[in-house]
């Protein structure tokens, strides 16, 4: 079940978050290969449009990802225990694809960096953040990016 605490104006998504589940009861675990679009002529409930943004919601895109990743996980050990009971080509590769899958899921875990360029001052709770790192200058990776203008006249 995906449970989201929205916020009280969100009150679309928290209509969308119980028909969501209610098809959650019923379609799992094949509900996370259903589009926007498929929630909408499921659920007959919001747009497709709505759809797609609660899918992108970040709240609900991260509970996606970890459902994908426990399946992920489940199969890899089912293909494991298995493994000396075939000699198939297929249960190899589909070995092969999950150990990547699994692979790039904790990279991008271990990767996931949000940069946030501001002249407002952090609070005392930010500054001790274990997530914080206070730069005092702009990386270099970004630095290309960022336009800089001149607002002076003559």
């Amino acid at each position: 079940m995906l449970n989201i605490q929205f916020k009280p104006n969100e009150t679309l998504f928290k209509e969308m978050l119980e028909h969501f589940n209610n098809l959650l009861e019923h379609y799992y675990p094949d509900i996370l290969e259903f589009s926007h679009i498929d929630l909408y002529n499921y659920t007959n409930f919001a747009t497709p449009e709505d759809w797609r943004e609660f899918k992108l919601d970040p709240r609900v895109y991260e509970w996606y990802k970890k459902e994908m990743t426990l399946i992920a996980n489940q199969k890899l050990f089912s293909l494991l225990n298995n493994i000396d009971k075939t000699n198939s080509t297929a249960s190899s590769q589909s070995l092969g694809q999950l150990l990547n899958f699994l692979k790039q899921q904790e990279e991008n875990k271990e990767n996931n960096k949000f940069f946030i360029y501001s002249f407002i001052p952090l609070t005392p709770n930010e500054k001790e953040a274990p997530n914080v790192k206070i730069l005092e200058a702009i990386p270099s990776e970004l630095s290309d990016s960022i336009q800089t203008f001149n607002h002076s006249s003559n």
